[in-house]
């Protein structure tokens, strides 16, 4: 039985993993959303300086997963993740008990910290290790865990806070976090060669209906060569433009819409199906993935950015509106699996530990700078119509530069197999 069990390790670790993003995303899906109104009446703010302290979340994410490599390789998944646990879970007792507006920053900072460690960084070193065949469908899984994770502890937070209060909800979400790094601990293990396993589906041939492949790890080149070749600053370059019009969008969805005619009860009824529809879409972007590649997954993405960002401007009444965001639906996987599933495509294995929370922070860059960039020409022009057509030509350019980094990969790649 013990040998049976160790053999299918590989689900083990997916299955741990896809409760710590189920638990851990699913929280940070809520805080900026749920407790804005107790958080700012209790401590006496206005929601803007509520959303201000939730900077030093973004840029502590920002540099925790850009130095997530280093992390990880001095300290390996297992007691890594359940740092980043832990880490999560202070933060969230530290809003809990806090009474003054600037005890939120250093809380802030702590929630961000985890996800370089928790989050698609994290995600990314353990599926990276442990899984060749289905690697897609177990990262889109994963991922898309964090909506419904997002659902189920909204609503589980939301009963503790009206029958009890949202610092007891917070406190909660602390306790099961800590919870979740024993187990993690206790159970993952960093890399298969702990357990003298390889991953899964390395070096297996798999009989398909069109074709016989060879589901070998692609190594790649190690990091020190890798970052002298400009397909890695392209990669840099190419997450930051595919995921600019993203957040560009995506963070004043409901203002434009009610900017369009929709009332404020339609507008967040179509966002409402939009988010649903996203738990799908990451989830069936590793499918894909696994069957057609993560390139022409990516390029399928941002064709249907470009597309949903020309129309939004032209939205009127909630069916149409309804109809643009099934389209945007699409493009959103180019800011969360796509990341990583391309990385592993395009780069290998040997770097991955480096370049993964790089690329991460890449997108972390581009969500900081989107939002109120994109604002600031709504103010400029009274619209949204100016950043999303502007929106649309940068993810035009990401499109192009993608294929120019394919082959730039390509040549790469037919480097390595000459040496």
């Amino acid at each position: 039985m013990k040998n049976r069990i160790r053999a299918h390790y590989h689900w083990v670790i997916a299955a741990i993993a896809l409760s710590m993003v189920f638990i851990h995303s699913g929280a940070a899906n809520n805080i900026s959303s749920l407790f804005t109104l107790p958080v700012t009446k209790a401590l006496g703010i206005t929601r803007a300086e509520y959303s201000f302290a939730f900077t030093a979340n973004s840029v502590a994410a920002m540099f925790s997963s850009f130095l997530s490599g280093i992390v990880f390789n001095k300290l390996g998944f297992r007691k890594a993740s359940a740092l980043g646990l832990l880490a999560a879970a202070s933060g969230y007792f530290l809003l809990a008990v806090s009474q003054s507006y600037w005890m939120m920053f250093p809380a802030c900072a702590l929630l961000g910290a985890s996800l370089g460690m928790c989050g698609t960084a994290g995600v990314t070193r353990v599926v990276g290790d442990w899984v060749i065949r289905h690697r897609g469908v177990v990262m889109g899984a994963i991922t898309a865990s964090s909506g419904i994770g997002g659902s189920v502890v909204c609503i589980l937070q939301t009963l503790v806070m009206e029958n009890l209060s949202w610092r007891i909800a917070l406190g909660a979400t602390a306790a099961v976090l800590v919870l979740l790094a024993i187990i993690s601990f206790c159970f993952t293990r960093s890399s298969p060669s702990d357990m003298q396993l390889k991953p899964l589906g390395d070096g297996e041939e798999v009989v398909g209906k069109r074709r016989r492949i060879s589901e070998r790890a692609h190594p790649g080149l190690d990091f020190a060569r890798l970052k002298k070749r400009p397909s890695f600053y392209l990669m840099i370059l190419c997450i930051f433009l595919s995921c600019f019009p993203h957040y560009s969008a995506f963070n004043v969805i409901v203002p434009h819409l009610v900017d369009c005619g929709l009332s404020s009860v339609e507008a967040s009824s179509v966002q409402s199906i939009y988010l649903l529809l996203l738990t799908a879409t990451k989830f069936l972007a590793g499918v894909f993935s696994d069957r057609f590649t993560p390139y022409r997954v990516q390029i399928v993405c941002l064709a249907t950015a470009v597309l949903s960002l020309v129309l939004m401007p032209f939205i009127k009444g909630a069916g149409f509106a309804l109809f643009v965001l099934i389209i945007y639906s699409v493009a959103t996987p180019v800011a969360t699996i796509m990341v990583p599933l391309l990385g592993f495509s395009l780069f290998g294995y040997k770097a991955q530990q480096n370049y993964s929370g790089i690329f991460i922070s890449a997108s972390y860059v581009a969500s900081l700078a989107a939002s109120p960039l994109t604002n600031i020409l709504h103010q400029v022009f009274g619209s949204y119509r100016i950043p999303f057509f502007i929106s649309a030509g940068i993810a035009s350019l990401a499109l192009v530069l993608f294929i120019v980094l394919h082959r730039l990969t390509e040549q790469d790649r037919a480097l390595e197999q000459e040496e």
